[in-house]
């Protein structure tokens, strides 16, 4: 008896024959139309298996939700090396090979156009509220630190959004905005210590536009200046 059939409670006579197993067929010599996962050991369909045409069932071993799981935590553990894994990967394939990706993926998207709107709709709800999460959690609220307008994230209008005043530089280059370098970044711990060392300030897009970049010092006294003109006369 093999060891999931056991630690699964599943009898032994409810088991296929190895042969149909490996062949990808039942008792009655059928297509397979479920299959166990080797790693949860969870019948589900055949369709939630990836298909490898290596195999003799021409499915991989285990599902996708595991092998999933499994890829995030290679590239948690170790992302150095499985960068290194997928830059030789796609370097290897050749012009043909892309050629067939980029069709695949092209048909899929043009079948599944309402899928993708959607899973994408989700995305940038998740996107926002976990960006929301850590500017509340490091600078306590929403707010225009100027003229205390409330914000959000990536609400779809410059007006009421967040937009990131970088008031010292930092310790890393900004090659366009402070907005385009923390958005285009993961929320992991290097590029957390990167933003916070950068102090990044919350202003809302008017009185952002307002400040100056550099010499912000000898502009607000010149603004003054102005002003203390304006109330004299």
């Amino acid at each position: 008896m093999w060891p999931w059939v056991a630690s699964q409670g599943v009898a032994s006579q409810d088991v296929p024959p190895l042969q149909n197993l490996l062949l990808g067929k039942t008792e009655g010599g059928k297509e397979m139309k479920e299959k166990r996962c080797s790693k949860c050991g969870e019948v589900k369909p055949v369709g939630q298996f990836i298909k490898y045409k290596k195999n003799r069932d021409g499915h991989r071993g285990q599902c996708k939700e595991c092998g999933n799981k499994a890829r995030r935590d290679q590239r948690r553990e170790n992302p150095d090396k499985q960068q290194e894994i997928e830059r030789k990967h796609y370097a290897n394939r050749s012009e043909e090979t892309w050629a067939k990706v980029k069709k695949t993926i092209k048909v899929w998207r043009e079948n599944n156009a309402e899928r993708l709107k959607e899973s994408g709709r989700i995305a940038r709800i998740k996107y926002q509220k976990s960006w929301e999460k850590y500017l509340k959690k490091k600078h306590g609220d929403l707010r225009c630190k100027i003229c205390g307008k409330l914000l959000g994230c990536f609400t779809g209008s410059k007006d009421s959004s967040v937009s990131w005043d970088h008031r010292n530089g930092g310790i890393e280059k900004i090659k366009y905005s402070p907005s385009v370098f923390l958005n285009s970044r993961p929320h992991t711990e290097k590029n957390i210590s990167i933003w916070e060392s950068c102090d990044f300030g919350i202003l809302c897009y008017q009185c952002n536009i307002i400040l100056p970049t550099k010499n912000r010092e000898a502009w607000l006294e010149k603004v003054t200046q102005y002003i203390k003109n304006g109330m004299v006369a």
